[in-house]
């Protein structure tokens, strides 16, 4: 395979991890239907306010689930109830606030694992990671990383949330105290 084209395939896997298919569906659809002159005076013709953009993909960004997680949603509700729960705080920066934070659980998990330069395309391979691990494995290093971070108070955090419902394993506990 050509260098350019193993660099195509990897960009397209990078934007399969970073967007839903439906997003990246219509992407294409958007794309097919406009001519690259068109699409051009399109987006120039587009205004956004500055600032709102920002705040917005900085909102979707921290909001956003990695492939992996989404995948689970139907295939293994558990592992997804707990790992929709915990990537979040990840990209929010309430546990794993640094690159080298994220990149130290990646290793610590498999010596194989494959960090990015940046923590925002390093948090969807150690979710793939977290979703690749056994069940009771995954519920503890989940548990151990929000522990080591947990707050003074707890009573209404995420977090611990999460490690209650790690500890307990009581549903109740992890969807009464978020809504």
């Amino acid at each position: 395979m050509k260098k350019r084209v193993r660099q195509a395939a990897m960009r397209l896997t990078l934007l399969q991890e970073e967007f839903t298919k439906s997003e990246l569906d219509e992407a294409v659809s958007f794309l097919s239907n406009h001519k690259t002159e068109d699409l051009l005076e399109y987006f120039r013709e587009t205004k956004v306010t500055a600032g709102t953009a920002s705040a917005r993909s900085l909102a979707e960004d921290t909001d956003r689930l990695s492939k992996a997680v989404q995948d689970l949603e139907t295939s293994d509700p558990e592992y997804y109830r707990i790992l929709s729960e915990f990537e979040p705080m990840v990209r929010k920066g309430e546990v794993l606030s640094s690159l080298d934070e994220v990149k130290r659980l990646g290793t610590t998990i498999s010596k194989n694992f494959e960090p990015a330069k940046s923590r925002k395309d390093t948090i969807p391979r150690l979710m793939a990671l977290l979703a690749k691990m056994p069940f009771d494995e995954m519920k503890e290093t989940i548990h151990k990383v929000t522990e080591r971070a947990k707050p003074a108070d707890k009573s209404n955090s995420s977090y611990a949330r999460l490690a209650e419902y790690l500890i307990d394993g009581t549903r109740g506990s992890v969807t009464a105290a978020g809504n």
